[in-house]
Order: structure tokens, then sequence, then C-alpha cells
């Protein structure tokens, strides 16, 4: 009886080292920026297309001012930033898109499979400071 579950064990431990190994094998999608490439499943998918619509900002009105603060985060006046918020948002959101290459942008709605739209509801900056700079 002791050596059948000693057996049991063994091909039971064997089992799951062989799932565990052979689990680890798939490749996952990942979001890296700059140069690289995201890693996706290898059947060759074709990559959706989106249109990029509208930005809406809808931040309060003291945000637009630059009269709010909490922690360490500012909320600088529109007309101290260089671009409108909802362009940077835009720009940022291309960039995005066309680095990780999870998707194709298209210039028209008629050509996309999926409109993309996106409200700004906060925009800030935060500033930081090194323990030196205190002296």
């Amino acid at each position: 009886m002791a050596r059948a579950s000693i057996q049991f064990v063994g091909i039971l431990t064997i089992t799951v080292l062989v799932m565990l190994i052979t689990g680890c094998g798939q490749e996952y999608a990942g979001f890296p920026y700059a140069d690289e490439q995201y890693a996706y499943p290898t059947a060759a998918l074709d990559l959706p297309l989106v249109h990029l619509g509208e930005v809406r900002d809808l931040r309060p009105a003291v945000q637009h001012t630059g009269e709010g603060r909490f922690t360490g985060i500012t909320y600088p006046k529109d007309r101290n930033w260089e671009l409108p918020v909802t362009a940077m948002y835009r720009d940022a959101l291309i960039k995005d898109l066309s680095q990780t290459h999870l998707a194709e942008l298209v210039p028209l709605r008629s050509q996309a499979d999926f409109i993309l739209e996106a409200e700004v509801e906060s925009f800030h900056i935060r500033m930081t400071r090194s323990g030196a700079s205190f002296m």
C-alpha cells in the first residue's frame, strides 16, 4: 500500500512538472515601447483597423485655470501647455498605438473596424524633488 502511494505521488509530481514546463512556452502579448516589437500568439492574425475619433476635454474648471493641487500633483493653466490638452492626448494615443503594433490606424471612419474616442478627465504634472533640494 505504501509503495502504491509513493508511486502515485511520483507520477503526480512528474505530471505537474511536465504541465508547468510545457505551459510556460506560450508567447504572451506585451506592450513594449520605442523600437521594440510586441509578442503576440504566432497565428497570423490581421490587426484590427482603428480610426481615432474625437478626444473630448472633460476636466473640471479648476484644472483649466490652474488652481487645483493634490500632494505633488499640479494642474497648470491651459495656456501653459505647449499644445491644447486634447491634441497632446491625441498625439500620445497615436504614438502608443503605432509603437505597440496592436492595431492599424486608418484615416477614415468608413475604413475602420473600431472607432477609438477618448475623454480627458484629468491632465496634470507631478512635481518631485530629491531630498538634497530641501537643504
